[in-house]
């Protein structure tokens, strides 16, 4: 690939994934806007087709538009050219427009990827592949020839039991399986669908970690949070990267037994922009991104009211240049 030195936008320009935000991790579906000024804006001057313009979009969850704008200020620090385009409303949408080549990258997650992959091809198939390296191994094999993945991150998006810090304190709970001995006591919530959810929901710890709880309380997942903080539940499931963990002192419990699926930050690409300049650059990026760093970033936006744009260019400030 030819390599530009990009023009930044003017200060104050907005990045296309910095969108106002209603609720943490959750987007109204927007259409892509291909044709649109606002949806396609280009990193660089509009000086003819001189190198190939890799289109950037996210998936409509507030994670997907963070990690999308870092994975294009990273490609505009290593003189790639970069088009942003609007926030795309679910994971068939942009699978659809990638395989159009009209958007060449976009941020993913492992296991849903992987599971999406599966149930396009026999909707009753399940994903039960775990390990990020076995599933980014499946990945590759179960892509279509147009795309590919980058290395992956070890930023975990996937669920996680949060305990109130009382709770934590009063049973001693770091793991799951602390959790299982004092089952009996625990109030949890989460989604419906997680009462029967295996291996990761309560058929799975019934069988895995033997726990039988004193009740489950079925939640909207954007509701599960605010149920801990009232007190209304005990624990609950909630996704890895949610702000809350941190503004409210939710304590994780560490799945020891590991039954839960991996689902990892990882970059889906189209074939032909996955040259070793992008490639590299977005390791750099991945390299840096833990669960931790995904997490503290999503506080950046919740509390802190800061736009995707500027986390990220937060975030880079800390990643390595040069080779």
């Amino acid at each position: 690939m030819n390599r530009l030195v990009p023009v930044r936008r003017p200060a104050g320009a907005r990045s296309a994934f910095a969108r106002p935000i209603i609720a943490l991790g959750v987007g109204g579906a927007m259409l892509l806007a291909a044709c649109s000024d606002d949806a396609d804006r280009s990193s660089t001057a509009a000086a003819g087709n001189v190198a190939q313009t890799i289109n950037v979009a996210s998936g409509e969850s507030l994670e997907s538009r963070v990690v999308a704008e870092i994975y294009a200020e990273a490609l505009e620090d290593a003189g790639l050219r970069v088009g942003r385009k609007d926030p795309v409303g679910g994971r068939e949408q942009y699978y659809t427009a990638m395989q159009n080549d009209e958007i060449q990258l976009v941020p993913e997650f492992t296991n849903s990827l992987l599971t999406f992959l599966l149930t396009q091809k026999d909707p009753k198939a399940t994903q039960d592949v775990k390990a990020t390296a076995d599933q980014v191994a499946r990945l590759k094999v179960t892509l279509p020839p147009t795309l590919t993945i980058a290395d992956p991150s070890t930023a975990q998006n996937g669920e996680v039991i949060v305990c109130t810090q009382a709770t934590a304190e009063q049973y001693s709970l770091k793991t799951l399986t602390d959790l299982a001995k004092v089952s009996d006591k625990i109030t949890i919530g989460a989604p419906a669908e997680f009462e029967k959810q295996t291996p990761f929901g309560l058929a799975g710890f019934k069988d895995s970690y033997k726990a039988e709880f004193k009740a489950f309380v079925p939640l909207g997942a954007e509701l599960v949070t605010d149920s801990l903080k009232s007190g209304a539940i005990d624990c609950g499931a909630v996704l890895a990267s949610n702000a809350a963990v941190v503004t409210q002192g939710f304590i994780p419990l560490k799945d020891d037994k590991a039954i839960g699926l991996d689902n990892v930050v990882i970059p889906l690409l189209t074939l032909g922009s996955a040259t070793p300049e992008v490639v590299a650059a977005l390791k750099k990026v991945d390299d840096k991104l833990t669960t931790d760093v995904l997490r503290a970033l999503m506080v950046k936006v919740a509390v802190d009211k800061l736009t995707p744009d500027e986390v990220a260019k937060q975030f880079m400030a800390t990643v390595p240049t040069g080779q």
